[in-house]
C-alpha cells in the first residue's frame, strides 16, 4: 500500500578491488588446475535448487563432443553425495571436479581460473556469482529466470536457457568454448560500473537514501 515515491530499489553490487580479471595460467597454477583444459564453473551451494543434477547431464553431453573439457564445482550442501555418485554413473569421475567450499578471499582465483561460469539455478534473486564473475571478465552460462536475465543486456557474454533444459545448456556451453579463451575482458567490467554495480555505488546510494528519509521526517543534520 506505499506510493510508489517511496519505494526504492538498491541492487547488490560486486566488490571490484576483490573481484577482477587476472592471468589464467597464473590462476590455475595456484590452484593445481590443468593449463591444458577448458574449464566450467560452479560456485554456490550443491543444493537441489541450483540446478545442479541437470547440469551434470548437460556436462555429460558436452564431454560426449569434447574430451579437453573439466568441470569444477565449488560449494558444499546436502546434494554433495548424489552428485559425486551421478558423476561416476556418467563416466564423469575424472573430469568433474568437487572442490569443496572455499573462503571469500580465494574466489577471484577460481573465477579467473575459468573459461566459463555457469549458473543452472531454478530461482535466484540478483546473484552474485554472476557479478562476480562478469567483474572477473569472465563469460556466463545461466538459467533464464528475472534476476539473471537483467544482468544479459543485447551484446553481453551472458547466455542463457531455460532452467533444467540440459541440451540447450550443453549447446550454450559448446558455443563459448568454441571460441578462444577469454581473459581480461574489461567490457563487462565497464558495463557493471556503467550500471552502478559497484559496493561504493550501492553504499552511496543507501546513504542518499537514509538522508532522504531523514529529510522527509523532519530531522536536522547531525541529528
Amino acid at each position: 500500500g506505499l506510493r510508489e515515491d517511496k519505494i526504492e530499489t538498491i541492487p547488490n553490487g560486486v566488490d571490484f578491488s576483490l573481484f577482477s580479471p587476472a592471468p589464467m595460467e597464473q590462476a590455475r597454477a595456484l590452484l593445481g588446475l590443468p593449463s591444458d583444459k577448458r574449464i566450467i564453473l560452479f560456485v554456490g551451494n550443491l543444493t537441489e535448487n541450483k540446478g545442479l543434477l541437470p547440469l551434470l547431464r548437460a556436462f555429460q553431453l558436452v564431454r560426449q563432443r569434447r574430451r579437453d573439457v573439466l568441470l569444477t564445482l565449488v560449494g558444499h550442501g546436502p546434494l554433495q553425495v548424489e552428485l559425486k555418485q551421478k558423476a561416476l554413473q556418467y563416466g564423469l569421475k575424472d573430469c568433474a571436479l568437487f572442490a569443496g567450499p572455499q573462503v571469500q578471499s580465494q574466489l577471484p582465483f577460481w573465477y579467473n581460473s575459468a573459461d566459463l561460469v555457469v549458473l543452472p539455478s531454478f530461482s535466484e534473486g540478483r546473484p552474485n556469482v554472476v557479478l562476480e564473475a562478469m567483474a572477473c571478465g569472465k563469460p556466463v552460462v545461466a538459467s533464464d529466470i528475472p534476476g539473471i536475465r537483467e544482468l544479459a543486456w543485447e551484446g553481453s557474454a551472458v547466455s542463457l536457457f531455460r532452467p533444467g533444459d540440459s541440451a540447450r545448456m550443453a549447446e550454450a556451453i559448446l558455443k563459448v568454448i568454441k571460441e578462444p579463451a577469454r581473459e581480461n575482458d574489461q567490457q563487462m567490467r565497464k558495463h557493471l560500473m556503467d550500471l552502478g554495480l559497484t559496493w561504493e555505488r550501492c553504499a552511496e546510494r543507501y546513504i542518499e537514501c537514509y538522508r532522504r528519509a531523514r529529510k522527509d521526517a523532519g530531522c536536522a543534520e547531525g541529528q
